[in-house]
């Protein structure tokens, strides 16, 4: 059974929120190559990287109230254990 990725749905609205969103995105570009996300709906979204030689990390956290809608539907798992015997 392969169980499919988490999704999250966030949206943002309003130039003042693209704009600190696009500027945390290129702070985080000036120091490492891979971008990680990771989500929650309850803590939010958190933007890291790490660079090559691993001696830098940064972490901008956005709390769901930055965003004008920010969810992760959520995923049953596949029960496909249907067979009778």
């Amino acid at each position: 059974v392969i169980t499919p990725p988490p999704t999250m749905d966030c949206t943002l609205s309003g130039n003042a929120t693209v704009k600190k969103f696009s500027y945390a995105i290129a702070c985080l570009c000036r120091i490492g190559k891979d971008l990680y996300l990771d989500f929650n709906e309850i803590d939010g979204l958190y933007l890291k990287t790490l660079n090559d030689a691993k001696s830098a990390f940064c972490c901008f956290h956005f709390q769901p109230s930055f965003f004008e809608r920010c969810s992760s539907p959520m995923i049953l798992p596949n029960n496909n254990n249907n067979s009778t015997s």
